[in-house]
Parts: structure tokens; sequence; C-alpha cells
């Protein structure tokens, strides 16, 4: 079994990148208290657009976002049927920087590692950003991203190339640039590369990580904390 309990080491990261399918890793959850109660009673559960966009939220840029994210769990999971994802922590001490909302239930899971999508959350707090930027501006692909660029480097080498590369040529250090959209799709996987950790550049410290699954079942579940 693999848990974590404070902020991982690359150590850390590249152990939970290369353990086996069926090594349970520890994740932590917060949960309606009504979806709790469903999954004890169905055995399982999956993201409800209710409780993920409550009462009709729309949040600039969250469900594209987490469209974006189901469509990579569906591939990089082979959970072609996969809906809305469900999000997990991988280490406790992160529970104290979620904002949970009133009812909400910590649940301590064991699911085996093949039934999750792990990742590093600070780049995926950028995508939140930048779909937010796609929101606003229609779906489609800006001329200038004033607010966050679109591009997630893989390390602080990578950072300061894409920012020289997409620059127009009389401005070195610009504050508007414009990138390449197939580029900066296609480095939006970077949020899934464990092997960055280890790079001299890595740019996400503290390292802190989530995953992503496709359901909950009941038997994952260890403990279930009512949460203040």
């Amino acid at each position: 079994m693999i848990t974590y309990c404070d902020e991982l080491s690359v150590d850390q990261v590249e152990e939970l990148d290369h353990c086996a399918g069926d090594v349970p890793v520890t994740l932590w959850t917060f949960q309606n208290t009504e979806a709790v109660k469903e999954l004890k009673a169905e055995g399982r559960l999956e993201a409800d657009a209710a409780f993920v966009f409550p009462d009709g939220e729309r949040l600039p840029g969250k469900q594209r976002a987490f469209e974006w994210m189901r469509a990579q769990m569906r591939t990089r999971l082979n959970a072609p049927s996969a809906g809305l994802p469900v999000w997990g922590l991988v280490a406790y001490a992160d529970v104290s920087h979620c904002k949970n909302k009133p009812k909400d239930v910590l649940l301590h899971l064991e699911v085996p590692r093949k039934r999750i999508l792990p990742t590093f959350h600070r780049p995926w707090t950028e995508i939140l950003d930048i779909m937010m930027q796609l929101d606003a501006n229609e779906g489609r692909w800006p001329a200038e991203w004033p607010l966050v660029p679109p591009y997630i480097p893989e390390d602080e080498e990578d950072r300061d190339r894409s920012w020289f590369l997409a620059a127009p040529s009389d401005s070195p250090r610009p504050r508007r640039v414009q990138f390449d959209e197939g580029n900066c799709c296609a480095s939006w996987n970077n949020i899934f590369d464990m092997s960055l950790a280890r790079r001299p550049g890595f740019l996400w410290r503290p390292i802190r990580l989530q995953a992503v699954l496709p359901e909950i079942f009941w038997s994952d579940v260890r403990r279930a904390i009512p949460y203040p």
C-alpha cells in the first residue's frame, strides 16, 4: 500500500508513478453527505453534475476544464464511458488546502493504482485559468493571452524558451505574447508527467498531487469523517 501524509518527495512521486497497477493507493476526497449516502446504498458513486456544478453554477472555465479532464481520464485509464472525474488528494496534508462546503464528508479511500490518474496540482490550477480565458473568448483560441500564458512548461528552461519563442520579434520580453494552439494544448499533458519532478528546474514545489478516477466503490472506503 502507498500512503503519504505530508508533501511528497521526488522519490515518492516516482514510487507512485512506477508501482504495479494492483497496489492500493491512499486517497482523500470530500463528498457531499447525500453523495456518501448514495455511495453506501448503491455500492458505487460517479461524479454528479448537480454536485459538481451546484444550482447551475457556471464558474468561468470550470466546465470546460472538467470536460478536458474527463477526456484525459477516458484515454489514459482506458475508461471510454467514464463520466465527470471524481477528485482525490494523494497526501493527507493537502486536505487543509481544500475549500470544503458545509456537510461535506472526508472519505479515506484505498484505490488500486490502475484506477487513478495522478496529476500535479499547481499546473491544474493554471489550466483552469486557461479555460477561463477560452470561455471569455467563446471557446475560440485568443490572439493574445493577457492574464496567463496558455503553455504549461516542462521546467524552468522550457518556460523561458516558450516565452521567447512566442514573443514578437521587436519585443524580447513582452507582457502579452501569442502562442501556437497545437503546441500549447499538447503542453497541458505535462501535468501528468511525474518524471518532471526529477528535473533540476522543476517548477511545482512543494509537490502536491491530486488524482482523478471515474468512480468510487464502497469497498474503497476505509473511513468516512464528517468535516467541519
